[in-house]
């Protein structure tokens, strides 16, 4: 909140950590709590391509086109814990339909924890 108060911008990924297969999955709650308390704007945003530039497990980085896409910026007020979740996932529709990736509804770091055992 610190970076934001001083006129900073913050980028976050809603998930928490990377998609392990490409799907999207449940977002955490952090980046609409955030944007509540400081009136802060939320821009979707949606990257393509990564995967061919830094491939998981793989070190080093490739060459490849990555496409980066912009929604309006979208602005929350303070809600109750219903709220934050019910705006988070509202988040997460969006990110969903402007990627045209598959949705998964629990978070990504428990199936990265199922698939190792």
């Amino acid at each position: 909140m610190r970076i934001l108060d001083d006129g900073g911008v913050w980028g976050i990924y809603p998930e928490g950590t990377r998609s392990p297969d490409g799907r999207v999955y449940r977002g955490r709650t952090g980046v609409i709590r955030v944007a509540m308390r400081t009136g802060a704007p939320v821009i979707p945003v949606v990257l393509s391509g990564t995967d061919r530039v830094n491939p998981m497990g793989r070190r080093g980085w490739r060459f490849a086109r990555v496409r980066i896409g912009f929604g309006a910026p979208r602005y929350f007020r303070p809600a109750d814990r219903d709220g934050v979740r019910g705006a988070t996932d509202a988040l997460m529709a969006e990110l969903v339909q402007r990627s045209g990736r598959r949705y998964v509804d629990h978070y990504a770091k428990r199936f990265e924890a199922a698939s190792r055992q």
